[in-house]
């Protein structure tokens, strides 16, 4: 990919669609006008939950103070709405981020969550 380092691969994509595409949400933000990527964010869905959010951008100069803002709230919440789910639970970005998410009418909730750490002293420090 030369000059972006993208976390979640290709084969990573492809698996999801394998195995889980009815669980997954991608809301993906285009140009009007050449329909160029400009930044999205993937989401999960079970139980009338819309669970997420991996964001991303394609580019990082881009002049777009509310990219992510609506890829990871305002569109998921449109989908949400649209499609009947019950809740959303947008994840943390550590932070700042739960004053932005409470801001927009996202209350704290205990969240149940399984991580594998790998390396050891980080595992036992968390």
């Amino acid at each position: 990919n030369g000059e972006y380092r993208f976390d979640l691969t290709e084969d990573f994509f492809c698996s999801l669609g394998e195995r889980i595409p009815h669980r997954v949400l991608l809301i993906l933000a285009r140009e009007n006008d050449d329909g160029r990527l400009l930044g999205g964010s993937l989401c999960f869905v079970k139980d009338g939950c819309i669970y997420g959010r991996y964001w991303g951008s394609a580019e990082t100069e881009l002049d777009l103070p509310f990219l992510h803002f609506e890829c990871c709230y305002y569109s998921a919440i449109e989908h949400a709405i649209a499609h009947g789910y019950e809740r959303i639970e947008p994840g943390n970005g550590g932070g700042q981020v739960y004053k932005v998410q409470r801001r927009r009418g996202f209350e704290p909730v205990p969240t149940c969550s399984f991580h594998f750490i790998p390396d050891l002293a980080l595992r036992e420090e968390v």
